[in-house]
């Protein structure tokens, strides 16, 4: 939320949270892969896109 809506930079959303920089950016890029994952789960079950869904797995 913080880098996405606020615009906030890493720097700053650690500083906020007061945790390292590189614990942001891990953050944000795991968010990004199971939103990915998710997103993909979805399409496949709406049969928008052939596959099998990644739910369960570390893909």
């Amino acid at each position: 939320v913080l880098y996405f809506l606020e615009e906030f930079t890493y720097p700053e959303i650690a500083q906020v949270l007061d945790i390292p920089v590189g614990t942001v950016r891990s953050r944000l890029h795991r968010a990004r892969k199971a939103l990915q994952r998710r997103l993909l789960d979805i399409a496949v079950e709406d049969g928008l896109v052939p596959g099998t869904p990644t739910s369960g797995a570390d893909a």
